[in-house]
């Protein structure tokens, strides 16, 4: 029975998903064509347009930066990357270096590590074809989108709760 409602549910979602893929259709069909031509299918048009507005996407992707489509569930790096190739972007774009940067920190933050050795997140962003990384990264450092301790590279959230958690735990043995 509760197999029943788990596919009750899933079906109620998706003829709303769908339904609201019409409205978003009948209100901008321009916008929902360009995020067609970059490969998202009907949910992804609606995860998208719920996150950034129907007034706003077009603008935030297209005009400034593709890979915010990264802060979509269900969204990494390489589907953004590959929408940004639809859009010509070059792997030396710094909007793709910087995207590269934050996944394989967010990637190897659920392996537990809240941090990367500078040499490991190197190694990656030469598989990416990323050329002028350190360029790339000292530029993240200055405008501290991530932080550099001792040759380890955070994301700023998460050096924040790291410094959080070290300070709690030295009071704890005061």
């Amino acid at each position: 029975m509760q197999i029943d409602n788990v596919d009750d549910n899933t079906e109620d979602e998706f003829k709303s998903i769908k339904q609201q893929y019409k409205t978003y259709l009948s209100e901008n069909p321009d916008l929902i064509r360009s995020l067609r031509s970059i490969g998202l299918g009907e949910i992804l048009c609606v995860k998208v347009i719920d996150t950034f507005s129907i007034k706003h996407t077009f603008n935030i992707l297209f005009k400034e930066n593709i890979y915010k489509l990264m802060e979509i569930e269900g969204i990494g790096f390489y589907k953004a990357d590959n929408c940004a190739k639809t859009l010509n972007y070059t792997n030396d774009d710094p909007r793709r270096q910087k995207a590269l940067i934050v996944n394989v920190l967010e990637n190897n933050k659920s392996f537990g590590n809240v941090f990367l050795h500078t040499t490991i997140l190197e190694k990656e962003a030469k598989k990416a074809n990323i050329l002028n990384f350190r360029e790339r990264l000292d530029e993240m450092i200055k405008n501290k989108e991530v932080i550099l301790e001792d040759n380890r590279i955070y994301l700023k959230k998460l050096y924040a709760a790291e410094v959080e958690t070290a300070e709690m735990v030295k009071e704890l043995l005061k």
